[in-house]
């Protein structure tokens, strides 16, 4: 299984992809983070999806545990 990583929390990764993801992609890829500048954005979105939630781009690269990195 592919571990997915998300880079940009606003609101077409809201409505369009991230929700796609966790069911088009359901038993071939995980998402296993999220980044976003806004504190509050990711800190939402982190906590709807249950994983990790980074504002800064280097610590999200090196701890989200992501095999796969999608740019928004």
């Amino acid at each position: 299984m592919v571990r997915l990583g998300v880079v940009g929390c606003g609101d077409i990764a809201q409505k369009s992809y991230l929700p796609a993801i966790a069911k088009e992609f359901k038993g071939l890829a995980r998402l296993t983070a999220v980044c976003d500048l806004v504190p509050t954005r990711v800190a939402k979105v982190a906590a709807q999806y249950g994983v990790p939630g980074f504002t800064d781009l280097d610590c999200f690269l090196h701890r989200g545990h992501a095999d796969l990195v999608v740019i928004l």
